[in-house]
């Protein structure tokens, strides 16, 4: 049994022991001394770029956590025993999951996430401004590999109703809220020829937005969206060409290989003699092997991104499944 292990069996020990015969306040320290050290964390916080400063009112936001490891320079997701609230008297709440469900009226609030002993928190204006516009691809630039994938922030301009036609545009812009990702259309066409592309694809589930790139090239990319501000239908600009926003398809892909799905080791996996039976089925997955910033070069699993065929339809059909 290493150190930590057994430091981590003590306290357990202690905590039942002493838990007994103590009172509430004095559980609650041993809970929260538990809850640290069996995480083997010193700090804890939000994750950088996670967090907006302004929401929208009846709408939500999930927030997520992450731990410093106690060497100071490990960083570690924070799924569990962590306490979530929200300032006293706020209409907004905060389940326990990190959800914060904005009220239906403005305000500004603090929320705050506590593990054991340790806690952090972050300040949040509830705005009554409504979604107009998407003005953005994601607050920075955005590169992604040939076949390969990347979560976006769409980024939207939000208006208040000052009595005026146009009323005030909130400033700066921010990522588009829950009540409005899901109804943005995507159109993605090439640059030149005015044509719809087929080397990039953005999709939207679960009020998440990933980047699928399919191949290099320049492409024009528009979200169309109802205002909510005046129900106007509103196209955006090129989302790929806006200063600051720049997007780009990078093709460091080196090669393509297909092995069977039971595979584990990516990088000496092959199809080499592979035998199907007549009327039977087989389960292939596609690797690419792709240059990395620092000039390594590494695996990975694209299925999901691939164009896939036989030389001989009359023979073998493919199949995608729900994966790919």
């Amino acid at each position: 049994m290493n150190f930590k292990s057994a430091y981590s069996f003590i306290l357990y020990s202690l905590l039942l022991i002493l838990t007994a015969c103590s009172d509430s306040d004095n559980e609650q320290e041993l809970v929260d001394l538990f809850d640290v050290a069996s995480l083997d964390i010193i700090d804890i916080n939000f994750p950088a770029g996670s967090t907006e400063g302004t929401i929208s009112i009846n709408t939500f936001f999930d927030y997520t956590l992450e731990g410093t490891k106690s060497n100071g320079v490990d960083v570690i997701p924070i799924t569990s025993n962590t306490r979530w609230s929200v300032s006293e008297g706020a209409a907004s709440t905060i389940d326990q999951n990190g959800r914060l469900s904005a009220g239906p009226t403005p305000d500004t609030i603090t929320i705050t996430a506590q593990v054991g002993s340790l806690s952090t928190s972050t300040v949040v204006n509830i705005s009554a401004a409504k979604f107009h516009k998407v003005v953005g691809l994601n607050a920075t630039p955005v590169s992604v590999n040939m076949c390969q994938t990347q979560q976006i922030t769409p980024m939207g301009e939000y208006r208040t109703d000052d009595g005026t036609v146009d009323g005030v545009i909130e400033d700066p812009p921010r990522a588009v809220d829950s009540n409005a990702i899901n109804t943005i259309t995507w159109i993605i066409k090439n640059a030149a020829g005015d044509s719809p592309s087929q080397s990039a694809l953005v999709v939207t589930q679960n009020n998440i937005t990933e980047l699928q790139a399919f191949e290099t090239g320049d492409v024009v990319i528009q979200a169309q969206a109802i205002s909510q501000f005046n129900n106007e239908l509103i196209t955006s600009a090129d989302l790929a060409k806006i200063l600051g926003q720049e997007l780009e398809l990078n093709n460091n892909l080196n090669s393509i290989k297909v092995c069977l799905e039971s595979e584990t080791d990516l990088s000496t996996c092959t199809l080499d003699s592979t035998d199907l039976a007549q009327n039977n089925t087989l389960s292939l997955i596609s690797i690419g092997n792709y240059q990395a910033a620092d000039g390594s070069n590494f695996d990975t699993n694209i299925s999901a991104y691939s164009k896939w065929g036989t030389d001989n339809t009359s023979n073998a059909t493919i199949a995608l499944s729900a994966d790919r």
